[in-house]
């Protein structure tokens, strides 16, 4: 996990549910 993206302020669980949302999503589905 980047800190750029533990750098949110909102749960795991939201974070899972809206990953695709969030810009760092792009890298780790990248690595995937």
């Amino acid at each position: 996990m980047n800190e750029e993206c533990s750098g949110l302020d909102t749960p795991l669980i939201y974070t899972r549910i809206h990953f695709t949302s969030l810009p760092c999503s792009s890298q780790r589905r990248s690595k995937n």
